[in-house]
């Protein structure tokens, strides 16, 4: 167990109570807490009663925190394993980003470094977990612990060792940049009308002129011709203007969304999609057929229309996709009612025994999956164009369309690692692994409601 985090500046003890450092949950549910330690050079060796197994740990000292990561573990069936937890006696502060408690004078950091790390804020305790889903071992954290004023240089510090992805003007360096401070204006600028914007965001005393609707589809980002008909060519000479008024300028995008309307999708869909649920075909879907029956029962997420804000009624097998209009949730399982070739697709015939995927959607787009060459792709599209134009801010916006925590920090780790400089980052979706590069939390899109 932990048993003491003392600040030596004040005296004062950190933690609330004595809390086992070292658990495990079994793939069968029983959860198991470590028992004893030893230390073995720099590394810590966690054992579970009865010879069940044992979590060795490495640990490495800073001015200013300690490093540690998950060298190994020998623990059979183990669904997810808490490698650090601790409970704070400072509380006053939620720091859910940060993963922070803290109150008036000191705090308490805990960080994951690596993507597949939880980060998880309950109540006083702070806790660093990994799972079976994303791997169990080789990945890192960091606990900071002190003064409340230090706190920022004490994170700062551990950014730079952990070699995670930052920006000047963001998490430990967002308090004291400057950049945050100003308002950005969304313009559905156009090329022409370029001038105008700038002498309204003079008189509106912006700083910052935000690009919203700039694009052709999500998903490749090209720029849409009715702005800018000669491309990235009149981008560029509007956010040239834009900076030679003393002015800075962002770009919105949609993070992970690919619009069905883009080449990933039409004519022929990208395997690399997210799929809410995968059914396998149990009659053949000949050319021409409206009714697919499948041998699952349908998930009760289905919805039967395509709306900006439900789940949709996409259905990919092979490259087609097809849209149903009803469900038949009783046996013979069937999606009925079917429009073959939607979004551009061709129809062709299926196999039973095919598979067939309810594509993930939101936002009328569906998603890549987070790993996929697809997400690298859409990633150097966003990034391409940034570094192009020389911009200053990014807003992710709808990246909690991925719908899990792993996804929308993936995605967004891929973008960021791509762009130029120090950009400000304006964000949708708040989460703790993105707070090294987040920049503010002023995401109110622009006043259309």
């Amino acid at each position: 167990r932990i048993v003491s985090l003392l600040d030596k500046k004040s005296g004062r003890e950190l933690l609330a109570r004595p809390q086992a450092m070292v658990s495990a949950v079994l793939q069968d549910g029983h959860r198991l807490t470590a028992r004893h330690l030893s230390r073995e050079g720099d590394d810590l060796v966690f054992s579970f009663s009865g010879d069940r197994g044992k979590v060795v740990l490495s640990l490495k000292t800073h001015e200013d925190f300690f490093d540690f990561a998950i060298r190994s573990l020998d623990l059979p069936e183990t669904e997810s394993l808490t490698f650090f937890a601790l409970n704070a006696a400072a509380t006053d502060y939620r720091g859910a980003m940060a993963n922070m408690l803290s109150d008036d004078e000191v705090a308490v950091c805990l960080r994951g470094y690596d993507l597949p790390v939880e980060m998880e804020l309950e109540r006083d305790v702070l806790r660093l977990r990994s799972t079976a889903e994303h791997g169990l071992t080789g990945w890192r954290g960091g606990l900071a612990a002190g003064s409340k004023a230090a706190m920022p240089a004490m994170l700062r510090a551990m950014a730079e060792e952990a070699g995670v992805p930052t920006s000047k003007v963001a998490g430990p360096w967002a308090l004291g940049a400057e950049a945050n401070r100003g308002s950005y204006l969304f313009a559905d600028l156009s090329h022409p009308a370029t001038d105008d914007w700038i002498e309204l965001a003079r008189r509106g005393g912006f700083s910052t002129i935000h690009l919203h609707g700039w694009w052709k589809t999500l998903g490749h980002y090209e720029p849409r011709p009715a702005y800018f008909p000669n491309g990235l060519d009149d981008m560029k000479d509007t956010v040239d203007r834009i900076h030679g008024a003393g002015l800075r300028v962002g770009i919105h995008t949609l993070t992970a969304c690919i619009d069905p309307r883009d080449s990933w999708i039409t004519p022929v869909p990208r395997d690399e999609l997210i799929p809410f649920a995968s059914y396998t075909l149990a009659r053949d879907f000949a050319d021409g057929d409206t009714t697919l029956y499948v041998e699952e029962p349908p998930v009760a997420l289905h919805d039967t229309v395509f709306t900006y804000s439900g789940n949709g009624n996409a259905i990919r097998i092979g490259g087609e996709i097809i849209q149903y209009s009803a469900i038949s949730r009783e046996p013979p399982y069937a999606f009925l009612d079917c429009t073959r070739g939607a979004f551009g697709t061709r129809t062709a015939a299926h196999s039973a025994g095919t598979q067939a995927d309810y594509l993930q959607q939101r936002y009328i787009a569906f998603y890549p999956q987070p790993d996929s060459p697809l997400a690298d792709e859409l990633a150097a599209r966003i990034a391409h164009v940034y570094n192009t134009l020389g911009l200053d801010m990014l807003y992710f916006d709808g990246s909690e369309g991925m719908r899990s925590r792993y996804g929308i920090d993936a995605m967004r780790h891929k973008i960021f690692r791509l762009l130029d400089g120090d950009p400000l980052i304006e964000a949708s979706a708040h989460g703790a692994h993105n707070w090294w590069f987040h920049s503010r939390l002023g995401a109110w899109d622009h006043p259309v409601w």
